[in-house]
């Protein structure tokens, strides 16, 4: 059976779970993406970082010396320890990352001085995952690290920052060029991938591949930022744009218009009005228009014309079709400022031929704010758009139109689509809630977890003398009351779920019983199933051939009962 445990802080058990490559949820307890393995709460529908369900209820910590600090999460996926004699906290992530290793993990005190902070900073080993970036690179912090102990938990790797100036790789001759934004000649840099923590003054991106830089002033430019015009005409506004190096503010930021994100990099602004453009947004939407994609369109969905926009940060606006984050390219209304597209989502189609639905087209629909009406492929209540069939009454939401079936499982006859989220689901193979990370087969109501995909399709057990075979339902027929039980637990199970069952005999038992979900290695368990297919096809030709071995006997006889007959007739 599974094994589950209440970890400190929180009211209900957990499970663990496998997530697939290519899905994350976020942590409960410190915010951050979770993959691959992780504890599940079943009741509250929340995940965990397995280190992160191993914090401590109350810790001292070096920062806060004076008082114990006590282990606090709120509603937002935030987590602090905190001290309520003084009002002291910080994230929790970053106090457990640094606390001072102990026992024989305890290493010599370090104390050194840095030209870039007042006062010294002490060594620390950080082992666990967290978001604290070095204050020299900003890269996450791991390994051995120095961070002040008089201010905040912020830390600094001095190792890397020395690296940081170091490796900055020439491939050509480098040229130095004069910049109107910087007082010194830049040269030509090619930094290769393991450099690109370094910003470009110009866009505030990772600074990577061809660049010109100052490597004592710490100022690189990505070439093409160098080489930015000076001036430019953008559809966003009438009037000519002039580059600048400076913000509008005192402190050298600025609002992109845009975007509405603040920024500190160069800027597109016009003399004559308060209008401003940060590069990325410029270069991306005149990169759009080159590639023949319209400035201005018309949606049936609303009444006014829009306009297209760059996106980012963390204040987009919902896409109206799919209830997303309208990020990167999208469709803006500026009359009323409440009705966004992204790029891919205004270029739907009216009219959709689906795997899900084979029989009748679907047509793309703006759904009423009060509908009630749910997606018939993942179960979940249909917001924004969504694609529907008039005769059958079927709605499928945008997600869900995109996705196709590319599972081909032994279990069942069609080929499964993957889906991140679903509603009221159950896994056919073990039985549990399957809400998140599953492949389904939406015409048969078919579902497989994704950490349930690679059960062997054969099993031994010390409980049963004869193999084990996976079913997708089995009826042993014992008794008259109907009711099924595990001969291993000897408890009742669902007929209609998984099972493990022999062919010689009426065994039956649950998945769970037959095999330790918690102890398998996944390793050994892709290894069992590619041996249980080899095993099924060695079974299936051992029935072909007994089948022919019949059927020859068959034809024999019937050669021998007409050689008889010519022998009487003779």
């Amino acid at each position: 059976m599974t094994t589950s445990f209440r970890p400190p802080a929180h009211e209900h058990s957990l499970i663990p779970r496998e997530l697939s490559e290519n899905y994350s949820v976020q942590c409960r307890r410190c915010g951050c993406p979770i993959h691959g393995r992780t504890n599940c709460c079943l009741d509250c529908n929340v995940f965990f970082h397995k280190w992160c369900t191993e914090w401590p209820l109350q810790i001292q910590h070096p920062c806060h010396p004076q008082h114990p600090l006590i282990l606090v999460t709120d509603n937002y996926f935030k987590s602090s320890y905190c001290c309520h004699e003084c009002r002291f906290s910080d994230r929790a992530e970053d106090l457990v990352s640094t606390l001072p290793p102990t026992g024989e993990q305890a290493e010599e005190d370090e104390t050194v001085d840095h030209f870039a902070h007042e006062h010294p900073l002490a060594s620390f080993s950080v082992t666990t995952p967290n978001n604290i970036r070095c204050g020299a690179c900003r890269q996450e912090i791991s390994g051995r690290v120095y961070g002040c102990l008089s201010v905040d938990s912020t830390l600094m790797c001095i190792v890397r920052f020395q690296l940081c100036l170091q490796k900055d790789q020439q491939n050509k001759v480098s040229s130095m060029v004069d910049h109107f934004s910087h007082p010194h000649p830049l040269r030509s840099f090619n930094i290769k991938e393991e450099n690109k923590h370094l910003t470009c003054k110009a866009c505030e991106q990772h600074a990577s591949g061809d660049v010109y830089g100052c490597p004592g002033c710490m100022f690189f430019l990505h070439r093409s930022c160098a080489e930015l015009d000076g001036e430019m005409f953008h559809f966003h506004h009438d009037h000519n744009l002039i580059l600048s190096a400076e913000g509008l503010h005192n402190d050298g930021s600025f609002i992109c218009n845009c975007c509405l994100e603040a920024s500190s990099g160069f800027v597109y602004n016009c003399e004559r009005c308060d209008f401003n453009l940060d590069t990325e947004c410029a270069l991306k939407t005149r990169s759009a228009l080159y590639e023949g994609i319209s400035a201005r369109v018309q949606h049936f969905a609303h009444q006014h014309i829009l306009t297209l926009h760059y996106l980012k940060g963390y204040n987009c606006p919902e896409c109206n079709a799919c209830k997303q984050p309208a990020r990167g390219l999208a469709y803006c209304c500026l009359s009323c400022d409440r009705f966004s597209l992204h790029l891919s989502c205004f270029q739907l189609p009216l009219k959709l031929e689906h795997e899900f639905h084979p029989s009748q087209p679907l047509t793309l629909r703006k759904m009423a704010s009060d509908s009630y009406a749910a997606c018939n492929a993942c179960r979940r209540k249909c917001t924004g758009f969504a694609f529907q069939c008039e005769e059958c009454k079927l709605h499928m939401d945008v997600e869900c139109a995109s996705l196709k079936p590319t599972l081909k499982h032994l279990r069942h006859e069609h080929t499964l689509a993957y889906f991140k989220r679903a509603m009221g689901l159950h896994c056919n193979a073990c039985g549990s809630s399957s809400n998140a990370d599953l492949y389904r087969c939406v015409s048969c109501d078919f579902n497989l977890h994704h950490d349930c995909i690679p059960l062997p399709l054969t099993a031994r057990s010390e409980f049963h003398i004869h193999p084990l075979f996976l079913k997708e339902k089995f009826i042993s027929g014992y008794g008259d009351s109907g009711e099924e039980y595990c001969d291993v637990c000897e408890e009742m199970r669902n007929p209609d779920l998984g099972v493990y069952c022999c062919q010689e005999c009426r065994f039956a038992a649950h998945i769970e019983c037959v095999i330790s979900t918690v102890s398998l290695d996944r390793e050994k368990l892709v290894k069992n199933t590619q041996w249980s297919i080899v095993d099924e096809e060695i079974a299936s030709a051992k029935e072909e051939m007994e089948a022919m071995k019949t059927q020859l006997e068959a034809l024999m006889k019937k050669r021998t009962d007409m050689d008889s007959q010519t022998v009487r007739g003779v």
